[in-house]
């Protein structure tokens, strides 16, 4: 209980540093924040230990989609949770919705540094973006890694470890490096079944 009332008097320090910071949040030990100004949690949302937000509107010289896209960001619905370590790095947009579970030690990132090898180096090329979504009451396992251009249907399973290079259709589970639909949900029997 007095964890609990701790991690949410905790989250009142970034509330003036976030472009909007939600009742009832939790943010635990380590949470770091770079460009709040375009990070938005919602009510309700849960970040463990280590959790790592960080926004880039310009890049080598190169203003991102962010910088002038109002809807652009990091977005936490209502109700997400995740567990120590999630890394989410924006340049555009990346979207959670409501209530979705994440494990720990997972990346999300909407974008790529350019791959021009004849220029000197790929770190100091402007950067490709795609904006990333993840629907709603989806689960992400531990140590996934979300790429950009990525969108997850509602409801989905992306396994452990799994590396998710494409799109992800709802009511699915997902796993692999690069990952691939494995189940899809089945309303007519109420079960997972094989894709």
């Amino acid at each position: 209980m007095l964890h609990s009332i701790y991690y949410k008097l905790s989250a009142l320090r970034y509330r003036f540093g976030l472009r909007k910071l939600g009742k009832a949040c939790e943010l635990r030990f380590g949470t770091r924040f770079i460009g709040g100004k375009y990070i938005s949690l919602d009510d309700n949302v849960v970040l463990s230990t280590g959790a790592v937000f960080a926004v880039y509107p310009t890049f080598e010289g190169k203003d991102n989609p962010v910088k002038t896209d109002a809807d652009g960001g990091i977005i936490l619905r209502k109700g997400v949770s995740a567990n120590r370590n999630l890394t989410i790095y924006c340049a555009s947009r990346v979207e959670i919705d409501e209530d979705v579970m994440m494990g720990s030690g997972i990346l999300i990132t909407d974008n790529d540094h350019g791959i021009d090898p004849t220029a000197p180096n790929y770190r100091n090329q402007p950067l490709t973006t795609k904006p990333v979504k993840i629907g709603k009451g989806c689960w992400i396992g531990e140590r996934a890694t979300v790429l950009s251009g990525v969108e997850i249907g509602e409801h989905s399973i992306v396994a452990a470890g799994a590396v998710v290079t494409k799109s992800i259709p709802p009511y699915s589970i997902a796993a692999g490096v690069p990952a691939r639909v494995i189940k899809r949900w089945d309303f007519d029997t109420q079960e997972w079944k094989k894709a």
